[in-house]
């Protein structure tokens, strides 16, 4: 269908069905046979849908922590805990990809349990946004990881990351690492609660839980 302008009824809209004056539609919305009164509502109800999404995620998180809580509480076996706790995370978020831990060892983050795809064994401090959020001690949120400088691309389909330091007084002893296939996926929402969740399960990481080794 191709936009024609009338010379009494102006441009045609699609949505509304109305014919409107040229000021109505933007040169994006005439190619798009949309006015802009009805770009203004697909606006405002698309950023109504995140905002419903970003209350949903929300919610889901301020549930998930008092399950955590319950789930690692007095569990001797600290690397089965830490594996549920990334199980949990990772089925409880369609924007997780990968899930898991990289523990402190020596100069190097060494991969601990996870859920998702093969990930690196090892990964040096300051490279990669692990290294990175490790070095600087502060939680590192990439909404693109191809533009990220030294990024480590342990799964191709990785597209943005969030990586969170876990605390033992003022040394970061791990890392919460979380990938996901879209960009922009993780924002201050997942940076809140990710940063709580952080606190309930640095016990477990001392010298009970053993790096996962190459063979």
């Amino acid at each position: 269908m191709t936009m024609k302008k009338k010379s009494k009824h102006g441009w045609y809209c699609k949505l509304c069905g109305q014919f409107k004056s040229n000021e109505k539609f933007s040169g994006k919305g005439r190619s798009q046979h949309i006015c802009k009164d009805c770009q203004h509502q697909i606006y405002e109800e698309n950023l109504t849908k995140k905002q419903v999404l970003k209350m949903e995620k929300a919610q889901t998180y301020e549930q998930l922590v008092p399950q955590i809580a319950s789930l690692i509480k007095d569990v001797d076996n600290h690397v089965g805990a830490l594996a549920n706790v990334s199980a949990l995370l990772h089925s409880s978020f369609l924007h997780y990809f990968w899930c898991g831990f990289y523990i402190v060892k020596g100069d190097v983050l060494e991969l601990g349990p996870f859920q998702g795809e093969v990930a690196c064994y090892t990964i040096k401090k300051g490279r990669g946004v692990c290294g990175k959020a490790w070095e600087d001690k502060q939680t590192v949120v990439v909404p693109n990881v191809l533009q990220f400088p030294g990024h480590i691309a342990c799964s191709s389909k990785s597209r943005s990351e969030i990586v969170v330091p876990v605390f033992k007084d003022e040394d970061v002893i791990a890392v919460i690492d979380v990938d996901s296939k879209g960009y922009s996926a993780f924002d201050d929402i997942d940076k809140e609660w990710l940063e709580k969740i952080e606190k309930l399960i640095s016990p477990l990481f001392d010298t009970k839980v053993a790096p996962l080794k190459e063979k």
